[in-house]
């Protein structure tokens, strides 16, 4: 390798709808396999090579231009970066041993990281000295969903998982930092009259059961004696602790919000979202919470006769139309998986596929703004101007979106999202041509790794091969098919055949050096050898067995 120079990264594509955020104005950076890809909203490219072990999780700081890294290794390191020169800021050691799970980042000179098995240690850094402030541990059964710094007040963590809202402060005497948590409190009951404090229920009307309600009376507990009291049933049990708490946890038997989202305000308040779509308000000053939107109830379709169906059915197509023009007006389950507060409400997206704008001011909380993004939405971020908003999806697209103009969406960029299990050149060397599992078939530039073209051949793909003589593109799929796709309009490829050969899964196939045969293999150990002109239209050749080992 040293008599013929160094290798080095010329380009790297590909986004699995993890967090997308901004870095700068206009400058978008995400995670690209072992890579931070940085993408300008005119399409400039930029791509670093993280040197570390590994790639871990990852935050950026719209303010201050830098980014953060996490390893994937024994006792990871978190790198602090400086864009645009990828300076090294920093580099964080001791507050893992295993993998970091979380990076985020204050709007000032902190960040805090969440570690995972076997600590789950939340921990202050200092990143532009490199130094640990502080430790908080988590516990093991509540995974975190969602964490985030008061942009107001860095002293001020919030974490929400399934089961609780958590509020740390941050206190500090001289060098010595300690984060201190904080109840919450939902409903009537306030702490320490009830130190176990649950979340409220997921439905409007469902009605609450204590602890003393779920007690059957009996004949004997009627008689009221000097020497009655009050034991609570953990008590009984022989339970103290968490133990003691985890009992009554068991014992509830009300469904429950989980949180999944939040954001806080410029005065300290916070919007939580659900994962059924309600959206909980948390007052900065009392710590109380209470939900300030339930999505509306699935409508119970009665049954109806085949007579009666008939009868009814163009009405009932007008009435589905109109429903699904005013479903798109109501938050539903999975439509608040991403938040973010602007100016003009809280914007909310998810799974759905729908961006909307929700006025929380007033009492009655509605929609005012929407925008179909058409995918499902795992990542929101504002630029620091609030100008702007980028959209991620795990179906492997960015989308860009102006608030206050639904008409202002469009496409940065659409990779299509799924594992690559073959890459293979086309004859010339300017074309490359990659296969995901899925079945998507993509051409790509090889000097700048631009998408030229995609094709799917609607079918699970295992193996994919390029003719060396051909501009001709075979495909591996399941049920023994093998596709022939025509490369000599890399622009416009296009399928010419298909053939099954085997009826098990095609899991290699290699042409020859001439490219006049192509040999094939299934995975039940047959192998059969194709003549690969298209003029012979790729008969079979020859036929043999492997004997299993």
């Amino acid at each position: 390798m040293d008599q013929i120079g160094t290798l080095e990264l010329s380009w790297a594509q590909g986004y699995n709808g993890k967090k997308a955020c901004y870095i700068d104005k206009d400058v978008i950076c995400y995670l690209c396999g072992n890579n931070v890809k940085f993408i300008a909203e005119d399409g400039a490219e930029t791509v670093f090579n993280f040197p570390g072990e590994g790639v871990g999780p990852f935050d950026a700081h719209s303010l201050s231009h830098c980014f953060a890294v996490a390893e994937q290794c024994l006792n990871p390191k978190i790198y602090v970066f400086v864009y645009p020169t990828f300076r090294q800021t920093s580099v964080l050691q001791g507050g893992a041993k295993l993998e970091y799970t979380k990076l985020f980042f204050s709007s000032s000179d902190y960040l805090c990281s969440l570690s995972g098995i076997p600590e789950f240690d939340l921990t202050l850094w200092n990143y532009n000295t490199g130094s640990k402030l502080c430790t908080y541990a988590l516990s093991r059964e509540n995974i975190p969903t969602s964490l985030s710094f008061n942009p107001g007040n860095w002293r001020q963590i919030c974490i929400t998982s399934e089961k609780h809202v958590t509020l740390l402060n941050i206190e500090q005497s001289n060098t010595l930092f300690v984060m201190q948590p904080t109840i919450i409190q939902f409903g009537e009951r306030h702490w320490p009259y009830d130190r176990r404090v649950r979340l409220p229920p997921a439905d409007r009307d469902a009605e609450e059961i204590t602890e003393n309600e779920r007690d059957i009376p009996t004949r004997a507990s009627t008689r009221m004696t000097r020497y009655t009291i009050d034991v609570p049933k953990a008590a009984k049990a022989g339970l103290v602790g968490e133990l003691a708490e985890k009992l009554d946890e068991i014992q509830d038997e009300t469904e429950r919000v989980k949180p999944v989202s939040q954001v806080w305000t410029p005065i300290g308040d916070l919007y939580i979202g659900c994962a059924g779509g309600q959206i909980i308000k948390i007052d900065g000053e009392s710590h109380q919470g209470k939900v300030i939107y339930y999505p509306p109830k699935k409508a119970r379709v009665p049954d109806s006769r085949m007579s009666s169906a008939g009868i009814h059915r163009e009405s009932m197509v007008d009435i589905q139309m109109t429903a699904d023009d005013d479903l798109d007006k109501l938050m539903v389950e999975e439509s608040v998986d991403c938040i973010g507060l602007h100016k003009r409400g809280l914007y909310c997206a998810g799974r759905d596929g729908v961006l909307r704008l929700v006025d929380v001011k007033s009492r009655d909380v509605s929609v005012l703004e929407v925008c179909k993004i058409g995918v499902p939405v795992t990542s929101m971020a504002f630029s620091a101007s609030y100008r702007h908003m980028v959209l991620g999806s795990e179906a492997g697209s960015l989308h860009l979106y102006e608030p206050g103009t639904p008409e202002s969406l469009r496409l940065l960029k659409n990779l299509h999202y799924g594992v690559f299990v073959a890459i293979s050149c086309l004859p010339g060397n300017e074309h490359c041509v990659t296969c995901r599992e899925n079945g998507e078939i993509q051409v790509w530039t090889i000097d700048k790794g631009q998408l030229v073209s995609s094709i799917s051949v609607d079918m699970p793909a295992f193996s994919m091969a390029c003719s060396p003589m051909l501009n001709v593109c075979a495909v591996g799929t399941a049920g023994g098919y093998i596709y022939y796709l025509d490369m000599n309009d890399v622009e416009n490829p296009r399928l010419v055949e298909r053939v099954r050969v085997y009826e098990g899964t095609v899991t290699h196939l290699v042409y020859q050096e001439t490219g006049m045969y192509l040999l094939s293999v299934s995975e039940d150990g047959h192998v059969f050898l194709i003549d690969g002109r298209a003029s012979k239209n790729f008969k079979p050749l020859a036929h043999t067995e492997t004997m299993p080992s």
